[in-house]
């Protein structure tokens, strides 16, 4: 029905539904559904302050990966099959919603370049080249440039500001 719509994009595990929830994303709400039924998947991950400054960034990030990517232990994607060029990863931290804090590049290009290895390691390096990974969070001009010129960073993924 969607898809009649003309509809194609599907946004998953956002932001603010992470924040403002009391559950933990679950596996069924990422269960590969929007990529069977042909949906280009925006998938967002990220951490809040008190997880970036505990120095979990990365455990969470990989957990939010593992569960949306429905990645049990040591195994690969049940939904790898699908993700040929329809998945779109993007990295918003958490605590830079309505706060006016940026991730600096060199902490953007670090968490995308964990994103990117994650993907290699469990989907292979054929889907981590073809994913894009977008930095998905207060975006300014007057730092653009910097965060777009980082190699892991493949695009923005613009909100509010649009």
């Amino acid at each position: 029905m969607l898809t009649e719509l003309g509809l194609g994009r599907a946004l998953t595990g956002h932001s603010e539904r992470r924040q403002h929830s009391a559950k933990p994303m679950r596996r069924s709400e990422n269960d590969g559904k929007s990529s069977q039924a042909r949906f280009q998947v925006i998938l967002c991950v990220g951490e809040t302050r008190a997880e970036r400054e505990a120095g979990k960034t990365f455990a969470i990030v990989e957990e939010q990966l593992r569960v949306a990517l429905g990645i049990v232990d040591t195994s690969v994607s049940p939904i790898a099959e699908y993700l040929d060029g329809r998945l779109i990863i993007a990295y918003e931290p958490v605590w830079a919603i309505g706060t006016g804090l940026t991730a600096t590049p060199a902490q953007a290009e670090e968490a995308h370049q964990m994103i990117r290895d994650f993907l290699s390691k469990r989907l292979g390096a054929e889907v981590a080249a073809k994913t894009p990974v977008l930095y998905g969070r207060q975006r300014h001009s007057r730092n653009a440039d910097s965060l777009l010129a980082c190699a892991n960073i493949d695009g923005a993924l613009v909100g509010g500001a649009a």
